[in-house]
């Protein structure tokens, strides 16, 4: 494995069914955390970073990212550093949205190379806003790597072109 910039962690497994019910506005859906199978996909992928002499993990705020590092710091006895940036990609610039449908719709959007400007609905960040935030981030980490960053599916995207899987890694040089 590579030895040196970003190992990005995609979070575990997230109980959506827990907020979807409660139809909270916006990013109150990002209080979500993670399942039971969720914990213990962090927990063993884990198991398999043991060996990468990483300095520290580096969390978006969201629960469902900050429940995975959490368990990964513990697992790696690393020091756990929380950055408001590396949050999620935002479907919703209105920060209306109440039903996970109302999100689908614009992550469809942004896959398939549609920006804003061009979509029939609520604006949404474009992937070029996304990794310039993300890469802001990852900027005021540069030098301190190897860094494992948790954070999650479109924000890992938007700077790698690739799509995880839950719990998935990457590196990013």
């Amino acid at each position: 494995m590579t030895a040196g910039g970003f190992l990005l962690m995609r979070h575990g497994e997230t109980n959506w069914p827990l907020v979807n019910v409660r139809r909270l506005p916006g990013h109150a859906n990002d209080l979500a955390p993670l399942t039971s199978a969720g914990v213990e996909e962090v927990r063993r992928r884990c198991g398999e970073l043991r060996g990468i002499p990483l300095r520290y993990v580096v969390s978006s705020p969201m629960t469902r990212a900050v429940q995975s590092a959490a368990i990964a710091a513990g697992c790696l006895n690393l020091p756990l550093h929380v950055e408001l940036d590396l949050h999620e990609w935002v479907p919703d610039l209105t920060f209306n949205w109440t039903d996970p449908s109302q999100v689908d719709r614009p992550l469809t959007a942004l896959w398939a190379g549609i920006e804003p400007v061009d979509f029939d609905g609520p604006p949404y960040e474009s992937r070029h806003d996304l990794a310039a935030r993300i890469r802001q981030v990852l900027g005021r980490h540069a030098g301190d790597d190897p860094v494992l960053v948790l954070t999650h599916a479109v924000a890992i995207w938007s700077v790698t072109g690739r799509r995880l899987d839950t719990a998935a890694v990457t590196w990013l040089t």
